[in-house]
């Protein structure tokens, strides 16, 4: 008797291949939007920073270099802060169209799974349907050799 064999297991096989790599895919987004978050938090602690030291200088009555140039360093790291959150964004937009990918994947795939557990059930089916026509075949002969033995 051969060997079970799902006639779409290639086709599910690759559809679990594409959901992983949509999976690896989502993975990685996220771990770029953390990184654009962890550079918008040290953006955010280099202003505090920065206008921490020019308002204690200036308290001091310091005219230090670092007043000239505050508000040119605030207003970049706000620039890039605001980059980094319309990249946040643009990413969120992907994550959430591969997630919507990952779902119409695992449906595909509960479809095809479902359908190998039937032609699974049909081939037990038959396995057993032929060896039990075999035992009866083996009963006949035995039967058949045994009467013609009494003769």
């Amino acid at each position: 008797m051969k060997k079970f064999k799902f006639r779409l297991g290639t086709l599910l096989n690759i559809k679990k291949a594409e959901m992983k790599n949509l999976e690896f895919q989502l993975a990685a987004i996220m771990k770029n939007i953390e990184e654009h978050k962890r550079q918008i938090s040290y953006d955010q602690g280099q202003i505090r920073y920065t206008l921490d030291k020019a308002n204690t200088e200036l308290a001091q009555g310091q005219f230090a270099a670092m007043a000239q140039y505050t508000p040119e360093l605030v207003q970049a790291k706000r620039f890039n802060i605001g980059l980094h959150e319309s990249e946040i964004e643009i990413k969120q937009f992907s994550v959430h169209e591969i997630q919507r990918k990952i779902a119409a994947k695992e449906n595909e795939i509960k479809v095809l799974e479902k359908l190998r557990e039937k032609d699974l059930i049909k081939y037990k089916k038959m396995v057993v349907k032929k060896e039990n026509e075999k035992i009866e075949e083996l009963n006949k002969i035995r039967s058949f050799y045994f009467k013609g033995e009494e003769l």
